[in-house]
């Protein structure tokens, strides 16, 4: 798990108690204070997460002259979007909370 914001990263001990637990207290209020909450590999953790397709990633570089004009979704609390994968996004947030969880997989070399 990692604290970011801009490109400022926290460093893991400052949410961290003296046993290595995550001290939620200060990710809450880091997290209010404006840092994004990264959780990587998570797909190790969730099942039905890591069961997902592989190889997800976008390998060239998309010509964003090609592409309609954008579309602007403003979603509520507790709405879920669901974009296939490819599917060119960008999600923003303001002044509000937000979560948007991106899964992005590469398979093992033993499987390529």
């Amino acid at each position: 798990m990692l604290l970011v914001r801009g490109n400022d990263k926290k460093d893991p001990d400052a949410y961290r108690l003296a046993d290595g637990s995550l001290d939620l207290a200060r990710i809450r209020n880091d997290f209010a204070d404006g840092y994004t909450i990264v959780l990587d590999n998570v797909e190790r953790y969730v099942r039905t997460i890591g069961s997902e397709p592989h190889e997800m990633g976008r390998q060239e570089v998309v010509d964003t002259a090609g592409l309609p004009s954008p579309t602007g979704l403003l979603l509520e609390v507790g709405d879920v979007l669901y974009l296939p994968r490819g599917r060119v996004h960008r999600a923003e947030t303001g002044s509000e909370s937000s979560l948007h969880l991106t899964s992005e997989f590469t398979r093992p070399p033993c499987l390529r």
